[in-house]
């Protein structure tokens, strides 16, 4: 409460007492008398602040000379007139009581020559004035003097005075006048504008005080500070030109037959949305910064909105460059404070330029247990594109994201200069301490290019049953006049299959099945063609048609597969091992057929197999052990069967890395109620000499080896039924207070997905974006154009709009529905 300068008198209120939200008094210029209240002494600590003494004038029976001043309670302090500092002391009549843990206090303006109307007068200080000043809480306390303008000219420059000296009288209290206390560890905070002027203003700060105030509207600057108050934006709202003429437009607008009258009633105008939403649009449809130089495209917005003013591509830019690093920053947030680890997917792309990215893909599992997959880097790699040069590149992007101690998994394809780099990165973390079991579960090998590998073994022996095929398709789309041939046969032959034959890309197994596949359902009409057509020279036989047939059956499973692990928003990890069970069996069962020729395939086939199954024991097993439904009786029971002379060595190797999973992360979580090894009445320390020592000592052994951990319980219980629909993430959220540390384990082993398609996608992108008419953009700009562009689509609309809650026009504006095109999940490295 500020009462400056209020020409009060009399004795001091004592009703400040009882306001209890009362942070600060005042009384600073008023003719007040008597002591301090005592209902302030309970209520206020004081501090010596700018010209603060804490005095009053002595009560009127001091003056009458009848009664002593001391035994009053108070204490006269004697000035001699000729001191050339009584002058000064004569002008200062104030009171101010403030808490302890108040702020900074600001100096009042300097007085001028003001006299007091009772400058004679002799200066009593209060008794409570004396016991705040001697207390221990007040002597550690240092002020600071003023400035040689602010200051007394016979104050002494190289002295602190402290409130102790004032209470011990070994000062003058003149020299006090001229002191203040600053508290530099707690800074003035910005105040809440709670204002509704503020809606259209923006505020304009020094420092964190509120000095002006700038028009949204038309950019004019007003003084806002406390002097000045609010009152001349208030008058400005009522004459800008700008609010006046969007009033107008929207006043227009609600007069029309506009289905959204009552969101007009609420629309104004954001140039900061407006903006925000011009850069969203470019980097989510692709679009060259050139866009906004365009004089159609101008002309187009001039239509939709006279008052925003267009961008140029230089700003564009900024914008863009600005928002990326706003959403950098809160990824950066919401990964730090995750409780999961990260598990990472790497890929490297060659653009048209020649020029190698490494994209790196972060995957992990937030706090409300839903699996979050964001490219964090799309980084330029100077050649030799080797183990070391990659090692580096993949290490840096994980320093700039603060992610090394959160890794859990990596998944890379394989090649040779992946695995060097997995090397370097398993020798750097398992030193450091910052990767779980040691690294047994660091490296994930790509789940699509295993299965990739194992079908061209299997399509190189049987090269020649597609060779005729792929010909045939070729023929029927070389030229417009073939193409209309064929659909005049499809036509006469009446076959129903909508879907025509396409051309496969030798290199990419899935576009040879499709192209199986489509053209089984079309051989009717080749057929036909042959008799009609007497150019059509690469006719498939009969015995081709046949093995065709039992090829797009075979890899059949392969493809589906394929797409089931490739999926990137729900956990693939667990999944794996499913598909590549039932491919074993069909390859158990094509290696004894009586075809020799798909026999001999199948054998290359699983030979391949194995190799990639014993490289990837673990990736494939550990996540199928942390399915409630299945745990390790299932997968004990799966490799006995199909591998009788290698299951218990299988098996002892997946218990070992569960266990030690299990280890590192309760050893991690030590408030954790994981495990019920609380030691019991009966485990008392076992007395050595005693007779008894060893019965002692195997009774408690056995008492421990009773004990059940949290491991032991969850693998002992009943698994969990079988259903459709059935959510694992909710399962174990919902089971993690009985499990605080297998979910955690759970929550990192299910974050890491089974192929690398989630930065293989981005590569489609890439294309896109730097291509023959689009190739001089910096790496950095490419790195913020396809990050950004992830962020966006993954925030969608809702978080989009999100940031500008306090906006009311953004009910105005709506998503596009386009969510990017659809991308090939087997797409060949």
């Amino acid at each position: 409460m500020e009462l400056y300068n209020n020409n009060i008198s009399g004795n001091i209120p004592s009703e400040f007492g009882n306001l209890a939200n009362l942070v600060s008094l005042d009384l600073y210029l008023n003719n007040l008398t008597g002591p301090i209240p005592d209902s302030l002494e309970n209520v206020f600590e004081a501090t010596v602040s700018y010209k603060s003494l804490f005095m009053a004038t002595p009560p009127p029976e001091a003056d009458q000379g009848g009664q002593d001043v001391e035994a009053a309670g108070v204490q006269s302090v004697q000035r001699d007139p000729g001191d050339p500092t009584s002058k000064s002391l004569s002008t200062i009549k104030s009171l101010m009581l403030k808490r302890k843990t108040s702020g900074v206090n600001v100096s009042k303006p300097q007085l001028g020559k003001r006299k007091s109307p009772i400058a004679k007068g002799p200066v009593v200080r209060s008794p409570l004035l004396k016991r705040m000043l001697l207390s221990p809480r007040m002597g550690p306390r240092r002020s600071r003097v003023m400035s040689p303008s602010a200051r007394s000219p016979s104050l002494d420059d190289s002295r602190t005075i402290t409130a102790r000296d004032l209470a011990q009288g070994s000062c003058c209290p003149d020299q006090c006048l001229h002191t203040y206390v600053i508290d530099k560890s707690r800074p003035p905070k910005r105040r809440k504008l709670t204002s509704a002027v503020w809606n259209d203003f923006d505020a304009i700060y020094d420092g964190n005080l509120l000095v002006q105030a700038r028009c949204k509207h038309c950019l004019d600057i007003f003084a806002a500070n406390r002097e000045n108050g609010r009152s001349n934006c208030s008058r400005h709202l009522k004459s800008c030109k700008e609010l006046i003429k969007m009033n107008e437009m929207v006043e227009n607008m609600t007069s029309s037959l506009s289905p959204d009258t009552a969101a007009l009633n609420k629309w104004k105008f954001n140039e900061k949305v407006s903006r925000k939403a011009l850069a969203r649009f470019v980097v989510l449809q692709e679009l060259p910064f050139s866009l906004v130089d365009h004089e159609p495209f101008r002309t187009f917005c001039a239509t939709l909105n006279p008052w925003f003013e267009m961008v140029s591509r230089t700003t564009i830019k900024e914008d863009i460059v600005g928002s990326y690093e706003e959403q950098r920053l809160a990824l950066r947030e919401i990964i730090h404070n995750s409780d999961s680890r990260v598990s990472l997917t790497a890929d490297f792309w060659t653009s048209v330029q020649n020029m190698g990215y490494l994209c790196i893909t972060c995957h992990f599992i937030d706090n409300d247990w839903k699996l979050q997959k964001r490219i964090i880097a799309f980084r330029l790699v100077a050649s030799p594109h080797d183990g070391l040069t990659m090692f580096n590149a993949l290490l840096k992007s994980l320093q700039d994201w603060h992610l090394e101690h959160k890794l859990f998994s990596i998944t890379l394809d394989n090649a040779t200069n992946n695995d060097k780099m997995i090397e370097f990165l398993k020798t750097n973390f398992v030193q450091r301490g910052l990767i779980p079991c040691k690294g047994d579960l660091l490296h994930r090998r790509c789940a699509a290019h295993v299965l990739n590998l194992i079908v061209q073994d299997g399509f190189k022996t049987m090269g020649s049953a597609t060779s005729s095929i792929r010909e045939s398709v070729k023929y029927i789309r070389s030229s417009v006049p073939r193409k209309e041939r064929f659909e005049e046969i499809i036509v006469q032959v009446g076959t129903s299959a909508e879907k025509r034959p396409s051309l496969d890309v030798p290199t990419r197994w899935n576009s040879t099945y499709l192209m199986l596949e489509s053209s089984l359902k079309h051989r009717t009409a080749f057929e036909s063609l042959k008799s009609q057509d007497p150019s059509y020279k690469d006719a498939p036989t009969a015995a081709e048609w046949k093995m065709a047939d039992r090829l797009s059956i075979f890899f059949e499973n392969f493809y589906d597969a394929t797409n089931a692990i490739s999926g990137s928003q729900y956990p693939t990890a667990h999944l794996y091992f499913h598909y590549l069970w039932e491919i074993k069996k069909m390859l158990d069962i094509e290696t004894a057929s009586k075809d020799h020729a798909i026999a001999a395939m199948a054998c290359d086939m699983e030979e391949k197999f194995q190799k990639y199954w014993d490289l990837s024991l673990l990736q494939i097993c550990v996540p199928v052990v942390l399915d409630p439904r299945l745990k390790l009786k299932f997968v004990a029971f799966r490799l006995r069967k199909g591998w009788p002379n290698k299951a218990e060595a299988y098996v002892k190797e997946v218990k070992r890395v569960v266990k030690d999973l299990y280890s590192d992360y309760s050893s991690k979580m030590p408030c954790s109620n994981s495990d019920n090894t609380q030691p019991s009445q009966n485990d008392q320390l076992v007395d050595e000499d005693s007779p008894w020592a060893d019965w002692e000592q195997l009774l408690t052994t056995q008492r421990k080896n009773k004990v059940k951990s949290e491991l032991d319980t969850y693998l002992q219980d009943d698994p969990f039924p079988r259903e459709d629909g059935f959510d694992i993430l909710q399962w174990w959220k919902m089971h993690s207070s009985k499990y605080p540390v297998l979910s955690r384990v759970a929550r990192d082993v299910f974050a890491a997905p089974a192929s690398t398609v989630a930065s293989e996608s981005a590569f489609s992108t890439g294309d896109r974006v730097i291509n023959e008419y689009r190739s001089r953009l910096t790496s950095k700009t490419v790195e913020v154009l396809i990050c950004l562009q992830d962020w966006l689509r993954a925030q969608g609309c809702e978080g989009f709009f999100s940031q500008f809650k306090d906006s009311s026009d953004v009910n105005m504006l709506e998503e596009d529905s386009d969510d990017g095109e659809k991308l090939d999940l087997c797409a060949e490295v």
